[in-house]
């Protein structure tokens, strides 16, 4: 929750058994010392009913809720987990961009229209168009199209009904073939992955 240039509120909510979702509380701020004092604020008859706790990946919450809540398992959004390796993707293709236009003709260029769009997409929701986009964006930029290979396995990773430890098997494999391929746009994600190692993502 936004409050101002550089404020931010925490809302705090709960998911019962039936799918419903309930606002908890609105937390001033989301420092650590913050977070911290909503579960102790929780009945301890209520605190045995908590199995899990959901939050992005930012350090002030998993240290707070981990810390007061042993024995509850950290769960990470995957929303903002994709969020994260796609924008390193798409940090890889503004390069790309950048550079092919000094290098190719206007009329080559013009045929990059749509660039946004070939990554930020799943292969199977891509139109005619944008496949034709994508494959002539690849060919001029082989990195970009390993770096998007690389990106779409990560996801299937995480569409499949797994268990965590072959989950984090296949993700260890996985960051080999980032290792071997050469590309540097997953290095934040990698680096903030391992910090989170020990936590659970959500589907």
């Amino acid at each position: 929750l936004l409050k101002g240039h550089r404020d931010f509120g925490l809302i705090v909510t709960a998911r019962f058994a039936d799918g419903k979702v309930v606002l908890l509380g609105v937390l001033p701020g989301r420092k650590k010392k913050t977070v911290a004092n909503f579960p102790r604020s929780i009945p301890e008859r209520l605190k045995s009913t908590i199995h899990s706790a959901c939050c992005d990946m930012y350090e002030g919450y998993t240290e707070a809720l981990s810390e007061e809540w042993p024995k509850v398992r950290i769960v990470i959004d995957r929303f903002h987990v994709a969020k994260t390796y796609r924008d390193g993707v798409d940090g890889l293709r503004k390069q790309e961009m950048k550079r092919l236009k000094s290098t190719l003709s206007k009329e080559e260029y013009k045929q990059l229209k749509g660039s946004l769009w070939v990554v930020r997409k799943r292969p199977q929701d891509l139109n005619s168009e944008q496949k034709r986009a994508q494959q002539f964006l690849f060919e001029y930029s082989p990195d970009l199209k390993t770096a998007y290979e690389l990106q779409e396995q990560l996801t299937d990773i995480f569409d499949e009904p797994i268990s965590k430890s072959i989950a984090k098997t296949k993700i260890r494999d996985w960051m080999e073939r980032v290792s071997a391929s050469g590309v540097k746009c997953f290095d934040a994600f990698i680096k903030t992955l391992n910090r989170f190692s020990n936590a659970s993502f959500s589907t």
